[in-house]
């Protein structure tokens, strides 16, 4: 009898402090029926650009009857609120520092230089889980002159000052579609200018071209202060298709909360199914959402190119082709090394 007693009583012991050690948890949240822990907060760092629209309708929070699609995915509180965070970043380095510093969790649409970088700087740091890409079909890089302009052929641009984005990668891409036609080294000057100025210098004929990404190309033929010259410069003449905005989770977040990352990449690939079906009809509704999230009006953002979205299953079919980016990358010398890109897609 007593050792029955001592036996209650040590479970009861036990079970008091089990209950006591739960109230002071402040760990990551277990709802029931769930198999593993949904954080309280997920942090989601962005840059305001059209590559990033499913996130934009993932985000909606009228995307489905249950609120965002984050929310469907049982992404949400004790309340149901949507636990998404989404924090906008200026440039697609300071969204890697953020990721690799562990203040954010996810990031998107970081470009693919600044993701093998990452990756070689400090490896297994993160995984990729949907990319945007430009297809010949539908290109995002255009370039342009102004209307009165006589250069009427890529050859014409010898002797010419060309406009870009400020940095290796986007001047690589210049050069070497460029170099069929003439020497990229000795016959142009390239400026390198950061995105608010360039279609400021294109009208005002500090540059006599322009190399640049949507939605820009298609502002500047709607205001009149340019003329495509060629698109696609890029699916030429490097790559096609091409592994543009790369979408990453940390992985020091995947392992902590792997149903969550299923959860984030299966809203995501809801919001691009969304779009997809979006842009099968006239209206192409889901677009409006670059208003309300990128510097755009709604007649840029109805004619501007979006790209492809790979979803995971996509991003392994086009693995050679990402594969040949990084190459492209590494024989430029804008990446530190060559990579071997398998090392950084989320597993299925």
């Amino acid at each position: 009898m007593k050792v029955r007693m001592w036996v209650v009583a040590g479970l009861l012991t036990a079970t008091v402090i089990v209950v006591l050690l739960l109230g002071f948890y402040t760990g990551p949240k277990w709802f029931v029926g769930e198999l593993q822990p949904i954080p309280d907060k997920i942090t989601y760092g962005y840059i305001a650009v059209a590559p990033n629209l499913p996130l934009f309708v993932a985000a909606d929070p009228n995307a489905t009857p249950e609120g965002s699609w984050f929310q469907a995915k049982g992404l949400k509180d004790s309340e149901g609120k949507d636990i998404v965070e989404l924090v906008r970043f200026d440039t697609t380095n300071l969204l890697m520092e953020a990721l690799l510093a562990g203040r954010v969790d996810v990031i998107s649409s970081s470009g693919g230089d600044v993701v093998f970088n990452a990756e070689i700087g400090a490896p297994g740091s993160l995984k990729v889980f949907m990319i945007t890409a430009a297809t010949a079909s539908i290109p995002v890089d255009t370039l342009l002159v102004r209307p009165d302009s006589p250069i009427a052929s890529l050859a014409d641009l010898e002797g010419k000052t060309v406009g870009t984005f400020a940095g290796a990668t986007f001047v690589s891409y210049l050069k070497v579609a460029l170099r069929q036609f003439l020497d990229p080294e000795r016959d142009i000057t390239i400026q390198q200018l950061i995105p608010t100025l360039q279609l400021q210098a294109l009208a005002s004929g500090s540059v006599d071209a322009l190399y640049t990404l949507e939605p820009f190309g298609t502002l500047a033929v709607q205001q009149g202060i340019g003329t495509v010259l060629a698109r696609g410069l890029i699916n030429e003449y490097i790559v096609d298709p091409f592994a543009g905005g790369f979408y990453c989770v940390s992985e020091a977040f995947r392992t902590d909360y792997p149903d969550a990352t299923r959860r984030l990449r299966e809203a995501l690939e809801a919001a691009v199914a969304d779009i997809n079906a979006s842009e099968r009809t006239t209206e192409k509704a889901k677009r409006l959402l670059l208003v309300a999230h990128t510097p755009v009006n709604e007649q840029v953002a109805m004619a501007s190119n979006l790209g492809v979205f790979w979803t995971l299953d996509a991003v392994y079919q086009n693995e050679v082709a990402i594969q040949e980016v990084a190459d492209f990358y590494a024989q430029q010398g804008v990446i530190q090394e060559s990579l071997d890109v398998s090392s950084i897609l989320l597993p299925r």
